[in-house]
């Protein structure tokens, strides 16, 4: 495990610039932060030790606060902030901007001090600029950059970006002239400390004090929040905040944003009196969505009592006024793409208070909870409202239109949200947000495995996420409906997946780029929508795609890797250019017989991948109750492996080894059997099988 530290272990490293610059302009993208803002810091992870650098990269899950906290350090070292979200990256990007910011007369002394490592500069929203400019814009704005900072030995550039864009630009970072080492961060969650102060930061800064007023009942009232939640997610009779799993979810910063505004002018006493009936039965997560859905009811209560004192004696049904549903909709409109909306009177609302009930409406929403400044006042109360009105046939296109024209980073509560409003079924074309959010509190060294199996009912599929921890609360298991009209889709990434459907699937979906890295595809039909496919892998990885049929409907797309992924391709016309390199024959004909099998094989055999490690190792829970689950076939598959000595139990490490050698020995090559070349051998080991085992 990697070490925890706090933000000053690494805060003093990072250079203070000395001298003040003469700024030609001010522009978009880079500036000096004047102000300091208010940061109540996490705990961070020490992925790799800072040594003589110039540079440190800072990586985060999803809505952890790394913008703010580029924004402080930026503010504390007086080092100029870049926001990459303001720029569209190419060639010569990086030199642009510093002359047309520090005026091109003044660019040579700048390029000097910046080679000296005298000029600190915090770079931010590298995974905005991957969505705006593509990876190829990416990778030369930091190519242009290392020109002018590779020799130098402290740490004075420092980037920020999520977990998953982080891993390409430490391959970036890896494969740059003269570069011995670089710093490397992740921001993690908050301790119990900084969870009770990020709280009270919120609360006062929402103008409520009567915590301060109250503390007793305050303090009962955050204690049982946090003990409900915990009773949900893990069944542990310790301190709470010991947990792992338990601080990864009240340590993170949404839920401690909606913790915050249910307490917002709330009744402690009341509070206290609720939670204390239900802590011991109500999963933890779902608190959150109560929480959620509370404040719904309590701004339709607040409505209700102004639209009673308007109605002048006229009795009206106060259920129908200003609903949870109108709310949502509201709200989506006021921060939506056009930043209009236009209240609707409910039909018992008498003509001669129908103004008046539009102007109230105008008036209330700018204070709604959910919104603050025109947006989303937190990612939980944007993630509820993306996950209802995703779910509405209606309201679907305007939902992927907030969703296109942000960004912005879904969290983990968006799967759980849209889950529970569709009764854990989720539409093919939805499944690439599912996985967005579910892999968005993935840390750096955290692996995530995705899988689609095809159910015995006719086009009826699970959608599996989950990771390596069994008690994981974003662990997601979903019936999934694929057909030409719904698309089986992924957005932007896809790691670790073993997929096998008779339906279609999109790569790339709106976004310009999509990474593939550890994944099996088996599929009717492939679309390439992105106009940039990034073929990524650190260790051993390897992409199969095998497909009857692909199209793209962008002829001029690029083809990247990063690393070095091993590529199978197989599908007609893949002999042709650009595919020629990787153009693999891969046939199932011969395996039609037992393709149940050879999917029990490949499911409990591909997550024993190396990832740097010195043998071929996998926890024993994590096979177990995720890989094998309750799958009767692979129950059996898994005891067959243990027989034949293909996988070996060792108690003492609560672990199952792979050992290769057994495999060779059957005549089966372990790089050919990750890689889809079946041969005899391996059939007959599953005709064995199945001849002894069904």
């Amino acid at each position: 495990m990697k070490k925890l530290v706090k933000v000053d272990h690494f805060v003093h490293s990072i250079w203070e610039m000395m001298k003040p610059q003469i700024v030609e302009k001010e522009h978009d993208a880079i500036k000096m932060i004047t102000e300091s803002p208010i940061y109540i810091p996490p705990l961070f992870k020490e992925i790799r030790e800072i040594g003589q650098t110039p540079y440190i990269l800072i990586s985060a899950p999803g809505a952890v606060g790394k913008t703010t906290l580029a924004q402080y350090l930026a503010h504390t070292k007086k080092a100029f902030y870049w926001d990459l979200s303001k720029l569209k990256l190419g060639d010569g990007s990086f030199l642009g901007v510093l002359a047309e910011y520090f005026g091109s007369e003044n660019l040579p002394r700048i390029l000097d001090q910046l080679l000296r490592g005298e000029i600190s500069i915090l770079i931010d929203a590298f995974d905005e600029a991957e969505i705006i400019s593509g990876w190829e814009g990416v990778e030369k704005f930091l190519r242009d950059l290392h020109k002018f900072c590779k020799n130098s030995k402290r740490p004075h550039i420092v980037f920020f970006s999520r977990s998953e864009t982080a891993e390409l630009i430490q391959l970036t970072l890896e494969d740059l002239e003269g570069l011995e080492s670089y710093g490397m961060f992740e921001i993690d969650y908050f301790d119990e400390m900084g969870a009770r102060k990020f709280i009270e930061y919120h609360l006062e800064n929402n103008e409520d004090i009567q915590f301060k007023q109250h503390p007793i009942p305050y303090k009962g009232s955050v204690d049982l929040i946090f003990q409900t939640i915990a009773n949900g997610l893990e069944n542990s009779k310790g301190e709470i905040w010991d947990s792992d799993i338990i601080r990864s979810f009240l340590g993170y910063a949404p839920v401690l944003q909606t913790i915050a505004s249910y307490l917002n002018g709330a009744n402690y006493n009341e509070v206290n009196s609720k939670l204390t009936s239900s802590s011991g039965t109500q999963q933890g997560v779902k608190v959150i969505a109560n929480f959620v859905e509370e404040l719904l009811l309590r701004e339709q209560k607040k409505m209700a009592n102004r639209i009673n004192e308007l109605s002048r004696g006229i009795s009206l049904n106060m259920d129908e006024i200003y609903t949870p549903e109108e709310q949502i909709a509201y709200i989506s409109q006021y921060i939506g793409v056009n930043n209009t909306f236009a209240p609707k009177v409910p039909d018992n609302i008498p003509n001669s208070i129908k103004s008046d009930y539009i102007e109230s409406v105008i008036n209330f929403l700018p204070n709604h909870p959910f919104i603050r400044k025109r947006k989303f006042s937190s990612p939980a109360f944007r993630d509820f409202i993306l996950g209802e009105l995703l779910s509405h046939e209606k309201l679907e296109n305007f939902c992927l239109a907030i969703i296109k024209s942000r960004k912005f980073a879904l969290t983990p509560l968006f799967a759980f949200f849209y889950a529970q409003k569709n009764n854990n079924c989720c539409k093919g074309s939805h499944a690439g947000f599912i996985y967005e959010s579910a892999c968005a509190k993935q840390g750096y060294d955290q692996n995530h495995i995705q899988t689609l199996v095809k159910e015995s009912s006719e086009k009826k599929y699970l959608l599996e996420i989950f990771s390596e921890d069994q008690n994981d609360p974003n662990n997601i298991i979903l019936e999934c409906n694929i057909n030409n009209e719904q698309p089986l889709t992924f957005v932007r990434r896809l790691s670790n997946a073993i997929i096998e459907i008779d339906g279609p699937i999109v790569l790339g979906s709106y976004e310009p780029s999509i990474e593939l890295s550890e994944v099996e595809i088996i599929s009717d039909k492939i679309t390439l929508s992105a106009k940039e496919l990034i073929f990524a892998s650190k260790n051993e990885g390897r992409v199969v795609l095998k497909s009857n049929k692909f199209e793209s409907p962008d002829f001029n797309f690029s083809i990247s890797k990063k690393g070095s992924p091993h590529i199978a391709i197989d599908w007609p016309g893949a002999e042709a250019y650009p595919w020629s390199d990787y153009k693999t024959d891969i046939s199932l004909s011969d395996f039609e017989d037992v393709r149940n099998e050879l999917y029990s094989l490949k499911r409990i055999l591909m997550p024993f991948r190396k990832h740097g490690r010195d043998t071929w190792a996998r926890f024993k829970p994590y096979i177990d109750d995720k890989i094998v689950g309750g799958s009767s076939d692979r129950k059996k598959m898994l005891e067959y492996l243990l027989e034949e000595e293909i996988l070996v139990r060792k108690p003492a490490d609560n672990k199952y080894f792979l050992e290769e050698d057994s495999l060779n020995n059957k005549g089966i090559n372990w790089g050919d059997l990750r890689n889809l070349k079946y041969n005899q051998a391996l059939k007959e080991m599953l005709l064995d099988f199945k001849h002894n085992y069904n």
